[in-house]
């Protein structure tokens, strides 16, 4: 075999795995329904994750699939996650929904939904492996809110900045 046909060969290698190598980790996503399309006030959601390598960070990120009778102009939650080996981390937040006339920030998907995704935590490292789970608390004052199809969960390698 001559030189060139060995750089043909490694060229023909490297076209055929380059985009394999280049694909961003799509994580672990796990999604809740709700049947009845409302998530009542005292329902908290929860989230499990295997943690298999903890040597690099991670994001978390929360999705929601919801319909146009979506009342609010927030999501008002509260996110426990309990790390592998038992340390707890609470956090409220107050996600905004809609812009200052009243629009939805969310996309409209094919299937005829609306989705919008929020960072829940972002570079979360990981002392060990195990464990993870993530609880979701509807913290909006009301019985329940309408309009709420799905809450998500994804936890992905972070991206390196």
């Amino acid at each position: 075999m001559n030189v060139m046909q060995r750089i043909l060969i490694a060229l023909l290698f490297l076209f055929l795995w380059f985009p394999f190598a280049c694909k961003r980790d799509k994580g672990l996503t796990v999604f809740n329904s709700f049947p009845e399309r409302a998530w009542s006030r005292f329902e908290k959601q929860s989230f499990d994750f295997r943690i298999a390598d903890n040597s690099f960070p991670y994001d978390l990120m929360l999705i929601l699939r919801h319909s146009e009778n979506y009342p609010f102009g927030n999501l008002y939650v509260n996110v426990v996650t309990e790390m592998p080996g038992g340390e707890e981390r609470s956090m409220e937040h107050d996600f905004k929904m809609k812009d200052s006339d009243g629009a939805f920030l969310s996309r409209v998907k094919e299937e005829g939904y609306r989705e919008i995704t929020f960072p829940l935590h972002t570079g979360l490292h990981f002392a060990e492996e195990g464990s993870c789970s993530v609880e979701i608390e509807n913290l909006i004052p009301k019985i329940e809110i309408p309009g709420v199809l799905e809450l998500g969960v994804i936890l992905q390698r972070s991206s390196p900045e």
